[in-house]
């Protein structure tokens, strides 16, 4: 937020409780332990803080804070504070950015290449990897580049790369689906989040205002890694069915939905190579959760 405030901003998010006793003893340290987590990291940084600490609700402010959640106004809450943050448009200035020369002093600007798809590896008479063999898509010719270090940063697809580096390596990733829906209109203010902390399977289901619209998500389907992920209807249904209990019936959740899309997290399978095997997939879990892979 302090990097970039014209690009990220505060975002308060609601935990809805049933009594106040369970929201004060179960929710509220939660989100008190996740702020001190924040504040850790906060001092050991040069940044100044803007995130305030969850605050416990009372019924009435539930309802003066949210009203189109009807199905909320007799519950208690924690009000707890997050960054949202707009990632494409973050992630387009931080590229452009690390390709000025000089930027940061005595630094060569990255040289950006879009369109352009991994063949193969380059090697010495060792074996070890120098450098790589790429398709250009817009130009339709190969080339080479050489290089000190090759980084393997491609998320679910990291054990293709694996493999064609070494055909013995046990595959380590787990592809879970993930789906998101955007609305047209209401659900939450402006600058305003929910979640949902439990779903009929254990899932935590969060609905937050992106842009001027209701975002909700997200759901976790074990599913095979491919190069082309759609959401499906029963991901859909499960998601709109989950919402009605907090925001009533009378929401047209299929009438008002714009958009629907998901995509594939790379879960990390857990213990040893030679374990990775027979690692059945679980989530959620500290295991599965802890290391995504970016």
């Amino acid at each position: 937020m302090q990097a970039a405030p014209y690009l990220n901003k505060e975002l308060n998010l609601l935990i809805p409780g049933n009594t106040f006793l369970g929201t004060a003893l179960w929710f509220y340290p939660g989100a008190f332990l996740y702020h001190l987590m924040y504040m850790k990291q906060l001092l050991a940084s040069n940044y100044s803080s803007s995130l305030k600490a969850p605050k416990l609700l009372l019924k009435k402010r539930v309802k003066e804070l949210y009203p189109d959640a009807t199905m909320m106004h007799g519950k208690y809450g924690v009000l707890m504070q997050e960054a949202q943050m707009n990632d494409s448009r973050m992630a387009i200035n931080s590229l452009l950015t690390s390709s000025i020369d000089s930027y940061i002093p005595g630094m060569k600007g990255a040289t950006l290449a879009n369109y352009v798809e991994f063949r193969d590896y380059v090697k010495d008479a060792d074996g070890k990897i120098v450098g790589a063999k790429l398709f250009d898509n817009v130009g339709k010719k190969e080339f080479e580049i050489k290089s000190k270090v090759v980084v393997n940063c491609t998320g679910i697809h990291a054990d293709e790369l694996r493999l064609q580096d070494n055909a013995e390596a046990v595959p380590r990733i787990q592809g879970a689906r993930g789906t998101h829906l955007m609305f047209k209109k209401g659900l939450v203010p402006a600058d305003s989040g929910v979640i949902i902390p439990k779903t009929k399977d254990g899932r935590l289901i969060f609905i937050i205002n992106y842009l001027g619209h209701p975002m909700v998500g997200t759901t976790d389907e074990k599913c095979e890694v491919t190069h082309y992920c759609a959401p499906t209807e029963k991901e859909i249904d499960f998601i709109c069915q989950e919402l009605q209990p907090y925001f009533g019936e009378d929401y047209d959740f299929k009438g008002n939905l714009m958009s629907a899309w998901a995509g594939i997290r790379p879960l990390v399978k857990a213990g040893s190579e030679a374990e990775a095997k027979d690692e059945p997939w679980s989530f959620p879990g500290i295991k599965a959760s802890a290391i995504l892979a970016f």
